[in-house]
């Protein structure tokens, strides 16, 4: 199963895998069986695969190179987007350090490859620094999108299969040099491919959580605004929020069938 059946009336979706699920080799083989099936039962054009590290290894690769706790307070202020340190900067924006901390999505997505390929599917990858179809600024750790350079690159057009697996967390400069795209920008970059892509119907994390809690209760669906005016921060990266319109977001636990109940975001 590779080339795409391009006809006008099948859909396309986004998958993101929060690292809080991919706890186990198991893991990523029962998520991997999820969306293959929820591929075959919706009848897809295509399913992006968007993973983040497994749970706990973006920490351990920050543990492996700071020495010192100031280190770790330097290279966690640029990854929050504090660049106002020169000597933050000089010492870790870089696309080395880029590139180290961006392992643990690749490493991510080159277990879903294998797992799907076992499932009889022939999946296409996009890499930053290779085939990449977000473009950012020359920041390493926090860069910007240049979503013009972007919509540009028409990388998004010449995908031919049916599945496609997209590590997140991170892009490429104009130079091809690996950059991030800030702490837990793993769903950003979800949300980028989904506005990319035009005939996106839906963006869908998969998280260890029902769905967004308001008053103790999910909320089965919610606007933009909505969202915004309740100030939660932590189940979603709030710029995943700022290209919302041709396609929904649904937020939605890692163990209940793809693609329903949770919280609908329009």
């Amino acid at each position: 199963m590779s080339l795409a059946d391009n006809s006008a009336d099948r859909e396309r979706y986004v998958v993101k895998i929060g690292g809080s699920v991919l706890t186990s080799d198991d893991a990523y083989a029962y998520q991997a069986r999820r969306i293959i099936d929820f591929y075959e039962k919706t009848n897809a054009e295509r399913v992006y695969i968007i993973p983040s590290a497994r749970k706990g290894h973006t920490d351990e690769l920050i543990n492996n190179l700071c020495k010192t706790p100031g280190d770790k307070q330097s290279l966690d202020r640029l990854l929050d987007g504090d660049y106002n340190v020169e000597e933050d900067v000089k010492r870790f924006d870089n696309t080395d350090i880029a590139r180290y901390l961006l392992t643990g999505e690749i490493e991510s997505a080159q277990r879903f490859r294998k797992e799907t390929s076992r499932l009889g599917v022939d999946p296409q990858s996009l890499l930053q620094g290779v085939n990449f179809p977000i473009i950012a600024d020359d920041r390493y750790l926090f860069a910007s999108v240049d979503l013009g350079a972007s919509e540009g690159s028409g990388v998004i057009d010449k995908i031919n299969n049916r599945i496609v697996i997209v590590p997140g967390f991170g892009a490429h400069n104009y130079n091809k040099e690996v950059v991030l795209l800030g702490r837990n920008s793993s769903d950003f970059v979800a949300a980028l491919i989904g506005h990319l892509d035009p005939l996106v119907k839906e963006v869908i994390y998969l998280k260890d959580v029902g769905g967004i809690y308001l008053d103790g209760k999910v909320k089965e669906s919610m606007t933009k605004e909505e969202y915004t005016k309740a100030g939660i921060k932590k189940v979603l990266d709030p710029r995943c929020l700022e290209y919302l319109g041709s396609y929904g977001i649904r937020v939605q636990h890692c163990e209940s069938e793809i693609g329903e109940g949770g919280t609908v975001i329009t």
